[in-house]
């Protein structure tokens, strides 16, 4: 099973793949296509995060290539914008002939007609996300298109993975592992994938939000992330390190306005912040590696092109042990007696909160 690693720093190639990376992927950013489309216009997902997360153009692509492959690591390019019009897919076409002089390994699309252009070129196709292969027949729609390897959505479980794997096995297929888990769908998600505004999710993680209880409507609590992220006085969740009190009994036994029916409004907003900050940022599957394997998945995905590169090289090295343990595990029980845990597992697993399969753990 393979190591799917995001590469942000060309300094890191080395690294990720001396850690048990056998896959990297990145994005590349070219002003010249908000010039003529818009500023906000997608090349690839993260587009409108610039070169915090697409540091390089796609002239570098072909020396970041070489690099990856001289170390028996492949590269993945991400073209995986939510939908392209006729001319983009015309200039598309062009960084595909520069992409297969390159030589990278496959192209991660969003758009089923930029399929037959990648297999003309000789480059892998990936279905995105962004395509929401949520079950057998777009596993097998994707797959008569001419796609090589599927990403599966983060929000199937264990069990529907397991299921479209069977009923579609002529595919490689990709699952989610560590890092940036997200409630929403991506291939549902309609708005701009970057700055405070014009997404659900970062409206509501970046906005006001009011929770009115429903056991007592004049009780109401709200804060502003802004607020949160500050951690002023009553402010909910961990910043800096530091829980803020009432946070560390959060659906404990018995603690008031946690029984079935009767949340209180400031636990609702507790909940709120706290789902959005540890799943966001400390989504994690490892637990799941035993049983990844026993199906036969192709990869296993650390999301990140904007986060530390340190946090990265850690996950990969956490994963590439919690593998090789999983090989030599006859049980999953076995397997989650001898796993290594996250570094933080506290902040990781005791709350559940950042969980991607969290069947695994509860049934």
């Amino acid at each position: 099973m393979n190591i799917l690693t995001p590469l942000n720093q060309e300094e890191q190639i080395g690294s990720l793949i001396r850690a048990g990376a056998s896959e990297l992927y990145m994005g590349f950013f070219d002003p010249a296509w908000q010039e003529r489309y818009g500023k906000n216009s997608d090349l690839n997902r993260l587009t409108l995060f610039k070169d915090s997360a697409n540091r390089y153009t796609i002239e570098d692509v072909a020396r970041i290539s070489k690099k990856v492959q001289e170390q028996g690591a492949e590269l993945y390019i991400t073209l995986n914008a939510p939908g392209y019009s006729e001319n983009m897919i015309g200039d598309l076409v062009l960084y595909m002939e520069k992409l297969a002089e390159s030589e990278v390994s496959g192209v991660i699309v969003s758009e089923p007609d930029l399929i037959p252009l990648l297999n003309l070129y000789g480059l892998k196709p990936v279905a995105s996300t962004m395509c929401g292969i949520f079950n057998r027949d777009l596993a097998t729609y994707y797959r008569e298109a001419g796609v090589q390897r599927a990403i599966l959505p983060r929000e199937l479980t264990t069990e529907e993975i397991s299921d479209i794997m069977a009923q579609v096995p002529d595919l490689e297929y990709e699952v989610f592992l560590m890092r940036n888990g997200c409630r929403y769908s991506d291939a549902n998600c309609l708005g701009l994938h970057g700055g405070r505004e014009g997404a659900v999710c970062g409206s509501l993680r970046f906005g006001e939000v009011t929770v009115v209880s429903r056991r007592d409507p004049q009780e109401e609590s709200g804060m502003s992330s802004a607020q949160a992220a500050a951690g002023m006085p009553g402010g909910p969740g961990m910043f800096g390190g530091q829980m803020i009190p009432g946070m560390q009994t959060l659906g404990a036994p018995g603690m008031p306005g946690m029984l079935p029916g009767q949340p209180t409004a400031q636990t609702l907003l507790d909940t709120h912040w706290k789902f959005c900050h540890e799943y966001h940022v400390f989504a994690c599957g490892q637990c799941a590696i035993w049983r990844f394997l026993q199906m036969g998945v192709t990869a296993l995905k650390i999301v990140g092109r904007m986060d530390d590169s340190t946090e990265i090289l850690n996950e990969v090295k956490l994963t590439a042990e919690n593998i090789r343990i999983a090989e030599q595990s006859a049980t999953e029980e076995e397997y989650l007696y001898q796993m290594r845990l996250p570094a933080d597992p506290d902040r990781y697993c005791k709350q559940g909160m950042s969980c991607y399969y969290p069947e695994v753990r509860w049934g």
